[in-house]
Parts: structure tokens; sequence; C-alpha cells
């Protein structure tokens, strides 16, 4: 098995465990579901194979999605108020930079008797994902010439690669110029010098501040959500997936107990 399929076989087994804590917060069945971020459509598939109706957005959906999800704008949601009983995020509110207008469309959307679920990463992955970085790095290198050589799996960058064909200075449509590839080849390797930041906020060393519980407890409240309940997710990963599905599940849920979990799950109402 190739070492992007045991990524995948790994990813799928972790967010399978995140997603079963989640699942029980869901108060009706069927419940309509909105997943943000929804990526390949992964979970909304999953979701929606209980029984569930599930609308799944990203602001890049992948080619070869599992489920079909909508593009939108990253701000606006497309979708009338009240519409959902659940809206759903998996590692993507960190990702989100007017977040405080996401919450805004969040409670928009949602019914007043909903629930919004959030599952985000604890300081302890990041701590782990920068500890990992170097020992890591040549898998992360061969990932990065499997993706200059291999193209994309977005459909936004699909459509600026086509673009850029389209540009050709004879006229013509061709593939990528090798100018293209360098300036590519370039960037990333400025990146691979030192572990990036995750998400929007901080950088690479002050990202764990707000990876905190307080800050995002502080950051719901501040946006008009009551917190229901907090749950760590129990199991222990980085975003290197160093040692990925060599180390087993049960063994990541034993030291969590004792290093603490690499995410954490919000359980949300709407203030009154």
């Amino acid at each position: 098995m190739g070492d992007l399929d045991r990524y995948a076989r790994h990813t799928r087994v972790l967010r399978e465990e995140e997603l079963g804590k989640v699942m029980r917060h869901f108060k009706c069945n069927p419940s309509r579901v909105l997943e943000i971020g929804a990526g390949n459509g992964w979970h909304a598939q999953l979701i929606s194979a209980l029984g569930h109706y599930v609308e799944a957005i990203d602001t890049a959906p992948w080619l070869g999605s599992v489920y079909p999800v909508h593009a939108y704008d990253g701000v606006n949601i497309p979708f009338s108020d009240g519409s959902f009983d659940v809206v759903f995020s998996s590692s993507v509110l960190e990702h989100i930079a007017d977040l405080c207008k996401t919450e805004r469309e969040i409670a928009r959307v949602l019914d007043d008797t909903g629930v919004a679920i959030h599952i985000v990463p604890t300081p302890v992955w990041r701590i782990l994902t920068t500890l990992t970085y170097y020992p890591a790095l040549p898998w992360i290198t061969a990932g990065v010439f499997r993706q200059l050589r291999g193209g994309t799996n977005r459909v936004s960058d699909a459509a600026q690669n086509q673009d850029i064909q389209e540009r050709s200075p004879d006229g013509s449509q061709s593939t990528p110029s090798k100018a293209i590839s360098l300036k590519r080849l370039l960037k990333w390797a400025c990146t691979l010098a030192v572990s990036p930041r995750h998400g929007e906020r901080g950088n690479r060393i002050t990202e764990a501040w707000y990876f905190r519980k307080k800050w995002w407890e502080c950051h719901f409240i501040e946006n008009g959500f009551d917190i229901i309940s907090i749950e760590d997710s129990g199991i222990l990963y980085g975003g290197n997936i160093l040692f990925g599905d060599i180390i087993p599940i049960r063994v990541r849920r034993y030291i969590a107990r004792i290093f603490g979990s690499s995410s954490r799950i919000f359980i949300l109402k709407k203030q009154r």
C-alpha cells in the first residue's frame, strides 16, 4: 500500500473516532445537517448514510468528491435562515480569517433549537506537529513532489491551471510551463524550511495560544453562542502523521490520557 493510501486510511480512522463522539449530540433523527469546510465530502457521506439530510459546502471542493459539495465564497452561507438542526465543522474554524462573520452566518442558518458542533485542534496538536516536523520532513518533501508532479485535488486550483493554459503566449492550450513549475518548487522549498503555521492566527510558535480551550470558549460566547458541553476527542495525533497507522488507535487513546488530546469538540447553542 502506498504512502497516500496509508495516510488516507489513518486519517479516516482518526476522523471516525472523532465523529463517533459528535453523533451522540444530534438531537433528532433525521436531522438537517450543514457541514462547513467539507473537503471531499467524506464526513457528509458518513453522516448521510446514518439517515440524516446533509448539505456540504467548501470554498474549494475537491475533484472526485464522494458526496456533493457546494462551492461558496467562504463568508456567506448560501442557505436561508433556520435551515439546519446541526451545523458541523471538523478542523475548519482555525482556517477562517473572518471568524466572527462566519459565526454570525452559522447562527443565522441554525434553527433556534439546533446545535453547532465544532472539532478544533488543541495546543497538544500544535506542539506535537512542531516537534515531529523535522523527523517527518523526508515524507513531507516526498508528498510535495508528488503534488508538483501530479497536479491538484482542488477544483479551484484546477480552474487556475486551466486559466494558465488559456493564457499561453501563443494563444494555444498547453500544459503549464517549466517556469510555472519552478516557481511552485521554489515556493514549496521556502515553506519546507520551517514548520508552517496551520491556521489564520498567530505564528508557528504562538498558534498554540489560539488553540486553547479558554480562547475558543471566549470566542464562541462573544459571538452569540452558549456552550452546552466541551469534550476532548481522547486521541493523540499530529499534523505530520509521522507514524501514521503504525500506532493503533487504542494506543493513541492511552497516550492521550497522559499527554492530552489533539482535538476538542465544542457543542453550542444560540444565545437567547
